[in-house]
């Protein structure tokens, strides 16, 4: 599961990052790659709910895991809305650190909520398959 979700957000972080039309501004094409964010959690969620219907997530992890789901796509809908309102690379890099800022958050908030194993680590790996696509867009854009 862990590497499938690694090689889904590396593989879409490459793709929209480079085969984006050339008649989209820079912004379009770092929303567009900040929103494939929400695949990667998709696919996630799908790996979290198998886990938790085989009795591996208890679920009052799984009640934590899905709100921190939540929460991170209503991250993902406001960073996309800044960085296409931005107006220039400073303001879109302010944009994704932010949004870094927070996932980064999470991811402790996460690491001190779970009690399960097998919790803490599926949400470790959604938590470091996001913030690397949103990580990739950051560093793409010249952030350091």
């Amino acid at each position: 599961m862990k590497r499938i979700i690694a090689l889904t957000a590396g593989c879409l972080l490459a793709l929209c990052l480079t085969g984006c039309p050339m008649n989209t501004s820079q912004l379009q094409q770092t929303a567009t790659a900040l929103d494939n964010t929400s695949i990667v959690v998709k696919d996630a969620q799908q790996a979290e709910i198998a886990a938790v219907n085989n009795g591996l997530i208890p679920p009052s992890d799984d009640l934590f895991i899905q709100q921190e789901l939540t929460a991170l796509s209503l991250l993902g809908k406001t960073t996309d809305a800044c960085v296409l309102s931005a107006g220039n690379s400073a303001a879109t890099l302010t944009c994704i650190k932010s949004e870094l800022t927070t996932m980064n958050q999470m991811q402790t908030d996460g690491a001190l909520a779970l009690k399960s194993d097998k919790a803490k680590s599926t949400f470790a790996v959604v938590m470091n398959s996001a913030t690397a696509v949103v990580n990739g867009v950051y560093t793409a854009l010249g952030g350091k």
